[in-house]
């Protein structure tokens, strides 16, 4: 047996020592779920984030969104994009500072963990458009922060990832398995964790903590964020060292009508070029 060298409490402290959500970025999230805010209030309290304001700015008059006239104001932007669309974004400009990062102890160079979770973000998205799931926007933010546990773990993983891609080729185990067998936790397991710290939703909770094993998780995030992620890693896109060694549940893709050649290749090709103008839009 496998002993577990690192202490639950040690990762803990690490997660505090993380950047916290800032002031006006929470501010501007709770002023959101408030049914009582207006529009003005929710541009008043963006306001105090200048790079904040831009960012929407910069969104309501991309390509990405092609709307026919300029946005001119963040009042007008809040309107024509809609609270949902613009709390994906919120979360996509707290996150992109973390997840830009390299991350060696999963062999990702510099930029590839964030365009993994924007491509697993936007394939998350239009899973929940054709299955008609509802807000759709709530799947992008899960699939965009499914893995913001390897940030937490990276070094650990570093340290011990020959012993790690030992057991996984060996023994044909999932990475995730290993982690916790390895150093005593898994990255969704601290991803779940962080997400809890931040106060974020239980729907958002359950699509990162269960992405690898959706058959646990409690809501429809784990399910989609389980396909979202394994399509980015089939087309490429942030590898990695553990990309390869996940199994895509068969169930999932039956559920969401990709279990057929034909269904599946042609979801690829609509995706493909989402990603292409998704990434001129977050300079990937």
């Amino acid at each position: 047996m496998i002993e577990k060298r690192i202490n639950i409490d040690e990762i803990v402290k690490k997660i505090d020592r993380l950047p916290p959500v800032p002031n006006v970025v929470s501010l501007v999230l709770r002023t959101m779920d408030d049914p009582k805010s207006s529009v003005m209030d929710i541009t008043r309290t963006m306001t105090g984030d200048e790079a904040l304001v831009a960012n929407v700015l910069k969104l309501a008059n991309s390509a990405y969104y092609g709307f026919p006239r300029r946005i001119a104001s963040v009042t007008e932007a809040v309107v024509i994009l809609g609270l949902n669309t613009l709390r994906s974004l919120i979360y996509t400009y707290f996150s992109k500072g973390l997840l830009s990062k390299e991350v060696r102890g999963y062999s990702l160079g510099k930029g590839e963990l964030w365009k993994h979770s924007i491509s697993c973000a936007i394939i998350c998205r239009e899973i929940a458009r054709k299955n008609k799931l509802g807000d759709i926007e709530s799947y992008f933010v899960a699939g965009l922060l499914h893995d913001i546990g390897k940030i937490v773990i990276d070094e650990y993983l570093e340290t011990e990832y020959e012993k790690v891609i030992q057991r996984v080729t060996e023994e044909g185990l999932p990475f995730n398995v290993v982690e916790k067998e390895v150093l005593g936790f898994s990255h969704p397991q601290i991803g779940g964790i962080l997400a809890k710290r931040w106060n974020l939703p239980e729907f958002l909770v359950d699509g990162i903590r269960y992405h690898h094993e959706p058959e646990n998780g409690s809501t429809l995030a784990s399910s989609v964020t389980h396909i979202g992620d394994s399509i980015a890693l089939m087309m490429g896109y942030g590898i990695g060292a553990d990309g390869l060694f996940y199994p895509i549940s068969e169930e999932l893709l039956e559920r969401f009508n990709l279990s057929s050649a034909e269904n599946f290749e042609g979801f690829i090709s609509y995706v493909e070029n989402l990603l292409t103008a998704a990434y001129q839009f977050f300079e990937i």
